[in-house]
């Protein structure tokens, strides 16, 4: 049975970044800032200054951006990369046509859109900011064919530089595959991550709904679910089974003789204890302050015995807190299952040999 673990379960909440997402739109930028330095340099040797001046630009801006990137900026950082994205479209586009590719860099500008209406914090969508990029973008490229369709490109290249060119184009396409390829797969990393992460919360507050936080033991609201299991299953194949309340001697003495967290330790111990002998062979559940209820499949005599193995055992038991030692001991009350009865009235005969026990000798085994 797995436990509960407060650090474990505050790590787990603690979802507040996609990391793969994050370091994808660091490397993108790294890529960005290669790319338009080559571009500075091509646009320089084909003497189209104006572009080569943007580049230069755009390749200081990059610059800025990579150094001072941070997960909680990402988006910022990817919606002025978008702009700065569009704006090369624009310029180069108006400078030198449609032919050479250089629009087709709308595709990651429409992914791009997407994964910076994320807030990479609360790992949250607010999809108006890809709604306003995209809007501008459609803005943009009717400017452009308006522009366009009235004039006549500003520069037009032949030969060498118009292979070139048209090479580099298809490299655009490359790019920009490559380019949603990568962050794609980022994107959908983190989700399975996330994924993960919830399953495991999941689990976590699934325990914590069905279990004492002290003790680790199923609470009574489970124990419920196994007392329908006990009966579907002597309906269903006449299996017995025994109900055995346990309740910790004068426990009211050992919180004041040696203080509550002793007390504690007592308490925790115990239910270990129990739940290491009872095994597969039934169900253990804090039923409420120092009182253990055992489900316990087998008949009557099997079920005294397990009690008894269980009373020896806490007798025997030395507990241990800050160099203080102490003893305790167990009175155990023992019913077996009546098919004529229901459960709530078995419990009940159960907790009546408990109250004779503790009435008697105490340390004692009591059944029907």
């Amino acid at each position: 049975m797995s436990k509960f673990d407060a650090a474990k379960f505050s790590k787990l909440t603690n979802i507040k970044n996609l990391n793969s997402s994050s370091l994808a739109c660091k490397y993108y930028m790294v890529l960005a800032f290669i790319l338009h330095l080559c571009y500075a340099v091509l646009f320089f040797v084909l003497k189209a200054y104006p572009i080569a001046i943007y580049c230069i630009l755009s390749t200081i801006m990059y610059s800025v951006l990579m150094t001072h990137f941070k997960t909680k900026r990402a988006r910022l950082f990817l919606i002025v990369t978008n702009f700065e994205l569009m704006s090369l479209i624009c310029i180069c586009v108006y400078h030198m046509g449609w032919e050479y590719n250089f629009y087709s860099y709308i595709f990651t500008i429409t992914l791009l859109a997407i994964l910076s209406s994320m807030d990479y914090k609360k790992t949250t969508y607010n999809l108006k900011f890809a709604y306003v990029q995209f809007a501008v973008m459609i803005i943009m490229l009717g400017v452009l064919v308006y522009i366009t369709d009235t004039s006549d490109p500003i520069y037009t290249y032949t030969g060498a530089h118009h292979t070139l060119l048209n090479n580099i184009g298809r490299i655009h396409n490359i790019v920009n595959v490559s380019t949603m390829f990568m962050l794609l797969v980022a994107y959908v990393n983190d989700t399975n991550s996330t994924a993960t992460k919830l399953d495991a919360m999941n689990n976590e507050l699934a325990f914590i709904a069905t279990h004492d936080p002290l003790t680790n033991l199923i609470n009574r609201r489970s124990m419920g679910d196994e007392f329908t299991k006990a009966e579907e299953k002597y309906k269903e194949k006449k299996a017995p089974f025994c109900i055995i309340l346990a309740d910790i001697d004068d426990f009211k003495k050992v919180n004041d003789i040696y203080g509550h967290d002793f007390g504690d330790i007592v308490l925790k111990r115990t239910s270990k204890i129990i739940l290491d002998i009872v095994g597969d062979k039934g169900a253990v559940c804090r039923w409420g302050g120092e009182e253990i209820l055992i489900l316990v499949y087998g008949d009557l005599p099997s079920a005294i015995k397990l009690a008894e193995e269980i009373r020896s055992t806490i007798q025997a038991t030395s507990f241990v807190f800050n160099n203080t030692y102490a003893k305790a001991t167990l009175t155990l009350g023992v019913a077996k299952n009546k098919p004529e009865l229901p459960i709530n009235k078995i419990v009940t005969e159960a907790d009546a040999n408990l109250y004779k026990g503790k009435k008697s000798t105490k340390n004692c085994v009591v059944s029907n």
